[in-house]
């Protein structure tokens, strides 16, 4: 679990430690390659202790009540958003 955080706040504060020193092209290419294979490789290994049924501090947090409540309203808008923009749109005279 602190692996996949370590590796997470790497790709999150590498780019910011290169302050003074610009990267070549071929860094930039490696760094977006293979950065989002590494973030999801660093989510997985913070999530499977909880998949194996460990207790860590987040799977306290994900069953907190409040935080289930905020997930269903944050879904329920998710669901809503897309039935209100068809609306806003349909509705909307377009003068050409």
């Amino acid at each position: 679990m602190i692996f996949g955080f370590g590796l997470i706040l790497m790709l999150i504060f590498l780019p910011f430690s290169i302050v003074n020193h610009e990267w070549s092209q071929s860094q930039h290419s490696t760094y977006l390659t293979f950065g989002r294979l590494i973030f999801v490789f660093g989510v997985f290994l913070l999530t499977l202790p909880l998949l194996l049924g460990y207790s860590n501090p987040i799977g306290t947090l994900l069953e907190a009540k409040i935080l289930q409540f905020i997930c269903k309203i944050s879904f329920s808008s998710y669901l809503f958003h897309n039935i209100y923009i068809i609306w806003r749109n349909t509705s909307t005279p377009y003068t050409y």
